[in-house]
């Protein structure tokens, strides 16, 4: 019985961890995506528009965390940075945000409240994937981006600009290095997890062998485990067929 119990237990351990891998390779793909590509020579690139930074609908999931997340997407190739978004794709707590996102939120709401000077991107919020960017965002589209532009503080570098190499030489490193620890935490996971199951084996192993006795019926020798009587397998050393239940007249 203890047996099936903990082939059960370790079945949904098992799954819980294949659903958590699946949402962190989730994550890992929209986080991984690559930069908006610009064709042709330095010169001569088509530059990325508003909906190259954008998800689009069909790959939004509406089942996991809408948040919107910036940090770390940021494209050098523009002078100040222009931002990509991917979603959170963290567990949904409410309103289709994860805990996190729920309590960033009400943070840049509530800043946002007691000083209009205040952006809630300042205090990590940015937003819904599911919802146009706020206007000061630095994301094409964006009456910061549209003014920017006018103005002439927002440029176009280029893939070839030193500062555009070196960041996607820092991000690749980033990536690697992500992946790198990633990779460890769930090999780590998955030794201790196995340690701990067979922990678990090892005590009831020991629980079963102090629970059984050997005893020489008829000129025969049996196992008993509490009063259940069992033939015993001398090749395994093991509980064979069941025979009976002990009692006073067996054992006489």
């Amino acid at each position: 019985m203890f047996s099936s119990q903990l082939t059960a237990a370790s079945a949904a351990f098992q799954a819980m961890e294949a659903e958590n891998r699946a949402l962190r390779a989730r994550i890992a793909e929209l986080e991984a995506d690559p930069l908006p590509p610009a064709t042709g020579g330095a010169s001569t690139e088509t530059i990325p528009t508003e909906a190259d930074y954008r998800l689009r609908p069909a790959d939004i999931r509406l089942d996991v965390c809408v948040g919107r997340t910036l940090k770390g997407n940021e494209d050098k190739r523009w002078s100040p940075a222009i931002y990509r978004e991917t979603q959170c794709g963290g567990k949904i707590e409410e309103d289709g945000l994860c805990t996190r996102c729920l309590k960033k939120a009400a943070k840049g709401a509530a800043a946002a409240a007691a000083d209009a000077a205040v952006t809630p991107t300042y205090y990590g919020w940015s937003g819904r994937v599911t919802e146009e960017p706020f206007r000061w965002q630095h994301m094409l589209g964006t009456a910061w981006a549209v003014h920017a532009a006018q103005t002439g503080k927002l440029k176009w570098l280029g893939s070839d600009s030193a500062s555009a190499i070196k960041a996607a030489e820092k991000e690749a490193a980033k990536a690697a290095a992500k992946a790198a620890k990633a990779a460890e935490k769930e090999a780590a996971k998955e030794a201790a997890a196995a340690a701990k199951a067979a922990k678990a084996a090892a005590k009831a192993a020991i629980k079963a062998e102090a629970n059984r006795e050997l005893m020489l019926i008829g000129g025969r020798i049996y196992m008993i485990k509490g009063r259940e009587l069992y033939e015993y397998d001398t090749t395994l050393d093991a509980a064979g067929t069941f025979v009976g239940f002990l009692d006073s007249a067996t054992t006489a």
